[in-house]
């Protein structure tokens, strides 16, 4: 089928593209994928799928899902995929899609889940396909049976140009930088928890030597009566 209408964060529509002060996580997950690209051999790699909801900079009524494609070994390496609830429609149409736009992140979930279960033996198994060929890449999700392989979807994606890529750096040092700040404030609380729980034990241990002196004294006092 064709592919859906993409907003390019390059043009001047991306300018009323996804916000993503507003975005959810649905699903954050390496993902083996066979990478196909022109002049070089296919490679099997693992690749970082997250797949993100939100809605529009300029219409917060307007729904969007955005899909990036990452390598936690290429920084650079990036794919995005993003459609919103209008452009969804021509796509649902193009690829005979029976789920509405609401459960269709889902519905790629799973066969990404599927993708990440299967095992060079299984019949029926579920592969993943990214084909990079110049400005463009497609990403498809195969079944593979003992007589064909059937595409059970097919995506349109853009590979990151510098101003892409520079936004999508930017986006996750804000993220690691919280998540730094939020590990940060735990280990914190954490450090004065256990300065609290180093005095209480020091606390104990006093006590403890107060009751062992009076306990020694008092067994002293016992056996000299039972002399006498």
């Amino acid at each position: 089928g064709s592919m859906p209408l993409l907003l390019d964060d390059g043009d001047p529509k991306a300018q009323t593209g996804f916000d993503l002060s507003t975005a959810t996580t649905l699903f954050w997950r390496p993902v083996p994928v066979h990478v196909k690209q022109q002049d070089r051999e296919d490679v099997l790699e693992e690749l970082t799928f997250r797949i993100l909801t939100g809605v529009a900079k300029q219409n917060h009524n307007l729904r969007i899902l955005r899909i990036h494609i990452s390598s936690d070994s290429d920084l650079f390496f990036l794919h995005t995929l993003e459609v919103s609830e209008e452009d969804f429609q021509s796509l649902k149409n193009d690829q005979g899609i029976l789920v509405d736009f609401a459960s269709f992140p889902g519905k790629i979930i799973s066969l990404l889940e599927k993708c990440i279960l299967a095992q060079p033996g299984d019949s029926p198994r579920f592969q993943a396909v990214l084909t990079i060929r110049g400005g463009e890449s497609v990403f498809k999700i195969v079944e593979i049976n003992d007589e064909k392989q059937l595409p059970h979807i097919t995506l349109a994606f853009r590979p990151g140009n510098d101003s892409v890529v520079k936004q999508f750096l930017a986006f996750r040092l804000s993220e690691v930088k919280g998540t730094c700040h939020d590990l940060s404030d735990d280990l914190s609380r954490t450090r004065d928890d256990r300065d609290s729980m180093v005095a209480q034990l020091a606390q104990c241990r006093q006590q403890l030597a107060q009751l062992r002196e009076q306990y020694d004294k008092h067994l002293l006092e016992v056996q000299a009566q039972a002399k006498t």
